[in-house]
C-alpha cells in the first residue's frame, strides 16, 4: 500500500515490462529465489518485473555479471565502420580522417566511463595496419604514436599504451 500511495503522489505510472531489478550479488541464483518471494508478499505489482545480473543504463551494462558485454555491439560497428574505410583504399590522411569521423565515435562514450578490453587493443592494431595498407605487424602498437614524425598521420590509440 506505501508503494501505491507514493506513485500517486508522485503521479508515476510503472510499465512492468519495462522494469528490471539488478541483483548485486555472487549468489544470483538463491537471491532472486528469496527476492521473488518477497515481492510477492509485500509489492505484488512487482510480481512481473525481471531479474537480472546485469542491465543496460544508457547503453552501459553494469551489475556482477557485465564483464565486457557493453564492448560488444560498439565493438563490432567500430570494426565494421573501420573495415569499410580500408577498402575504399584511399590515401592513409584521407583514411585516418574518415576512421576519425565514422569509427573512432562509435567506442569514445564508452572509453571514457570503462576500460578498453584487451581484445579491442589487439583488434586495433590489426585494424590500423587495414588502414594504412601496411602489412600486417609493420609497426608496433606505440609505432602508431610516432608515425606522423615520418609523415603519416597522427593516429589515437583505442586504449591505454601497455
Amino acid at each position: 500500500e506505501v508503494f501505491q500511495i507514493a506513485a500517486k503522489a508522485a503521479c508515476l505510472v510503472v510499465k512492468a515490462a519495462k522494469c528490471q531489478i539488478m541483483i548485486a550479488t555472487a549468489r544470483f541464483d538463491s537471491f532472486k529465489r528469496e527476492l521473488k518471494r518477497f515481492i510477492a508478499e509485500t509489492v505484488p505489482q512487482w510480481i512481473s518485473f525481471s531479474i537480472q545480473e546485469f542491465l543496460k543504463l544508457l547503453g552501459v551494462v553494469i551489475g556482477p555479471a557485465s564483464g565486457e558485454k557493453s564492448w560488444v555491439g560498439p565493438a563490432q560497428a567500430w570494426r565494421a565502420r573501420a573495415e569499410e574505410i580500408a577498402e575504399l583504399g584511399l590515401s592513409a590522411h584521407t583514411t585516418w580522417q574518415l576512421y576519425r569521423q565514422r569509427a573512432l565515435p562509435v567506442l569514445a562514450y564508452l572509453m571514457q566511463i570503462d576500460e578498453v578490453p584487451q581484445y579491442i587493443e589487439r583488434e586495433e592494431q590489426r585494424l590500423y595496419h587495414r588502414l594504412a595498407h601496411l602489412p600486417m605487424n609493420t609497426l608496433p602498437r606505440a609505432g602508431w604514436l610516432r608515425w606522423h614524425l615520418v609523415g603519416g598521420p597522427k593516429f589515437p590509440l583505442v586504449g591505454p599504451l601497455a
